[in-house]
């Protein structure tokens, strides 16, 4: 396997993620493709989470605002903590629950497809996660 990891992807989190990605994994030569977002930052498309949000850009930006708010006093930032939050966050704003956490998806990693959120999220971990959404906030504000 070696030779197919990613240079800047460490053995301590390939070891993490590869739970998540060996049930989509079909040849070791898409290890980079499936773990590219956890090491480098995405490729945000606002068209793409404007699709998924259905709201406009200054609905989705505060979105994200909301949801950057809640994840910023997670503790112990774990898939079932972020879970339970996100959900709670989604039922109170009464979104459904694919628009609310395919926004999330495609505004931390660039990606309509990924291992479960929550886990990914988790892995990816909190200062980054917060990163990630500032900046899709500005992408979308501009």
């Amino acid at each position: 396997m070696a030779p197919f990891r990613p240079k800047n992807l460490s053995v301590e989190k390939l070891k993490a993620v590869w739970p998540l990605i060996k049930d989509r994994l079909e040849s070791l030569s898409q290890l980079k493709d499936l773990t590219e977002y956890f090491i480098t930052d995405p490729t945000i498309d606002p068209k793409l989470i404007l699709k998924e949000s259905g709201q406009d850009r200054q609905a989705t930006a505060a979105y994200l605002t909301q949801v950057q708010a809640k994840l910023k006093s997670v503790s112990p930032w774990t898939g079932h903590q972020l879970e339970t939050v996100l959900h709670q966050l989604q039922r109170e704003l009464g979104l459904k629950p694919r628009p609310a956490f395919m926004t999330i998806r495609l505004a931390v990693t660039g990606r309509p497809a990924t291992p479960p959120l929550f886990d990914t999220l988790e892995i990816l971990g909190q200062k980054l996660v917060l990163s990630r959404l500032t900046y899709a906030q500005k992408i979308l504000k501009s």
